[in-house]
């Protein structure tokens, strides 16, 4: 692998792990809102009145932060049962259009996540309960999707890179 191309690699995992932790940070924080709006309910009948819109902000950002960590990890969920039974040649070609398709996919997504958040941005759409632009927390949206866009796109080029093998490819 050439230098540039391990850098780049080396900056789109280390940009996934650091999403990852930030989606962390989000369970956490979603946590501890959680508590306290339950704790002032019932103590002192008075909960937190934007708890609610905060607590499903950070679950999505959660959520598409995790994206792109969890594809280089391989803790994404898939169906193998039928892919593991074919031959290791149909299982390189099948490992390799999947990628290809999901490389599309997540462009095409990000790119409309861009255009999403943009429109909401330029409409001035604002949150119901906290009256705040919902473009911001919606960037989550396209750094979630880039990010993941980015992975695939890394491990597409990587499986290309690697001449197909003759036993059974590795998972992932």
């Amino acid at each position: 692998m050439s230098a540039i191309w391990e850098r780049c690699v080396a900056a789109v995992t280390s940009l996934s792990g650091f999403l990852g932790g930030i989606s962390g940070l989000c369970l956490g924080l979603m946590s501890a809102i959680i508590f306290v709006d339950v704790a002032l309910r019932y103590l002192f009948n008075s909960p937190l009145v934007w708890a609610f819109e905060t607590c499903e902000y950070l679950l999505a950002v959660a959520a598409l932060f995790s994206f792109a960590v969890a594809f280089q990890k391989n803790r994404h969920l898939r169906i193998e049962i039928f892919v593991d039974k074919l031959p290791p040649r149909v299982q390189y070609w099948n490992r390799l259009g999947m990628l290809v398709v999901a490389t599309a996919f997540t462009a095409i997504w990000a790119w409309q996540s861009g255009v999403f958040v943009w429109e909401s941005f330029r409409l001035g759409r604002l949150s119901q309960v906290l009256r705040f632009p919902q473009w911001i927390p919606q960037l989550s949206l396209v750094v979630g999707t880039a990010a993941l866009f980015l992975a695939v796109l890394v491990a597409t080029i990587n499986f290309c890179r690697e001449p197909p093998r003759r036993s059974t490819p590795e998972k992932g």
